[in-house]
């Protein structure tokens, strides 16, 4: 695949990722984070490092892209969400699992609406760069 098509799919992806995360995580399962996660007092920084959040984007961007383009061949947003949607549930799983086993962080049911959350988020940036991977140049 060629690389311009993966360099800019890895960007929408992560484009892409910086606004869902912001939507599911910052606006729509805030309060219902609050109410099931232990954290302590100042956990979270009262104002998040916007350099920082949007590298962590631009990197599952990327690693979509990357999985799509060069390896999957994966080029329509059904087959790229589908994808999306066990890429990112299995990374969900990954972190909040961990978590779970070994912080006094979260409870169970915010592994499970945690694990969905990224379910549907992998699926809708999968959507994105699968739709790109399969454009054709005008």
């Amino acid at each position: 695949m060629n690389s311009n098509k993966i360099l800019i799919g890895g960007l929408l992806g992560g484009v892409t990722a910086f606004l869902l995360g912001f939507l599911i995580w910052g606006l729509a399962l805030d309060g219902f984070m609050k109410a099931h996660s232990m954290a302590p007092a100042g956990l979270a920084k009262e104002e998040p490092l916007m350099w920082s959040v949007a590298l962590g984007s631009l990197a599952i961007g990327f690693l979509f892209s990357l999985i799509y383009g060069r390896w999957a061949g994966i080029k329509t947003i059904q087959t790229g969400a589908t994808a999306g949607a066990v890429i990112g549930g299995l990374i969900g799983a990954n972190s909040d699992f961990l978590a779970y086993g070994m912080y006094n962080m979260i409870d169970m049911t915010m592994v499970i609406v945690d694990i969905v959350a990224y379910v549907i988020y992998g699926a809708l940036i999968g959507a994105v760069v699968g739709w790109w991977m399969g454009r054709e140049p005008r």
